[in-house]
């Protein structure tokens, strides 16, 4: 597996989004854990802005295999990593474990 978002997944995400694309070390140490023991460096962190942008995320990483860990407080980092699959005929995300 990958140690961080490719230069051209990052590239994608920055393109199609109005967040905030982050691979630099700091970001993703500090994301890296919760509450918990467990300590998981992400691929990289991305703030979206808009509805549309979570869109444009979960296509972008469901194309290039990455798997999305939403995080909202930090408590969802023990071990819950859900994959998110598009339903192009409902227009929504399925996700499960």
């Amino acid at each position: 597996m990958a140690s961080h978002f490719s230069t051209e997944v990052k590239f994608e995400l920055e393109k199609n989004i109005e967040g905030e694309v982050r691979t630099d070390p700091a970001s993703r140490i500090l994301f890296s854990t919760d509450a918990s023991i467990y300590q998981v460096q992400p691929l990289g962190v991305v703030f979206p802005k808009r509805k549309d942008d979570l869109t444009a995320i979960l296509e972008i990483c469901s194309k290039n295999q990455i798997p999305v860990l939403p995080r909202g407080s930090g408590s969802s980092l023990a071990g819950l990593k859900r994959r998110c699959h598009p339903d192009p005929y409902a227009q929504i995300y399925h996700c499960g474990g």
